[in-house]
């Protein structure tokens, strides 16, 4: 990785890729938004408990203090869904972003071959996604609760770790592109031998 030069057509070919990276990842968030919008107003207008015929008394209790958690069960349920299809398409996202620096395969054919190599190795991927999530939602949350944003050393403290953790999600996403074609080279050497 590190004896590749620096060509134009590469760098080029990387910056396509990661147009649509950018343009695939915005409007599946966007639209993923707009599905729980739209299934919230939907739901909350034909199937609340009252109409659907369930009367339970502790949804009673609790729908009486503003807070209804038949209907926050349901919510959490679908945005648990929505991540659970994210997840797989942003290690397939980032790992045809390492294809294309590293093979200089542009935009859609980096994407494609990101997803037939990733076909048989999506937990690891779906892993080293998840982990990199919670890292940056994690280094927010806690500069928000103890104010770190108030101070210089806190803010830049905040930005040398996400700096880090991008670092190291780049180098794990090279190992797993190694790994990747490796899995596959093996299933084609077992299809030959067999």
């Amino acid at each position: 990785m590190f004896h590749l030069r620096i060509e134009k057509v590469r760098l080029r070919a990387t910056f396509v890729t990661f147009l649509y990276v950018v343009f695939l990842s915005t409007c599946t968030l966007l639209g993923f938004i707009w599905l729980l919008v739209t299934y919230s107003a939907v739901f909350r207008l034909f199937f609340t408990p009252e109409r659907s015929g369930i009367v339970l008394n502790n949804f009673e209790r609790v729908s009486s203090l503003g807070f209804n958690l038949f209907h926050h069960l349901i919510y959490g349920s679908n945005l648990l869904f929505l991540v659970i299809i994210y997840l797989p398409w942003c290690a397939i996202w980032n790992l045809g972003l390492v294809i294309s620096i590293l093979e200089g395969i542009c935009g859609i054919k980096a994407l494609g071959s990101a997803a037939y190599l990733s076909l048989r190795n999506t937990q690891n991927g779906v892993g080293l996604v998840l982990i990199f999530t919670i890292w940056e939602l994690g280094l927010r949350a806690l500069c928000l609760y103890f104010g770190c944003y108030k101070t210089w050393f806190g803010i830049i403290g905040l930005i040398s770790l996400l700096c880090l953790g991008n670092a190291v999600k780049w180098a794990s996403f090279v190992v797993y592109f190694q790994d990747c074609i490796w899995r596959v080279s093996k299933k084609k050497t077992g299809e030959e031998q067999g």
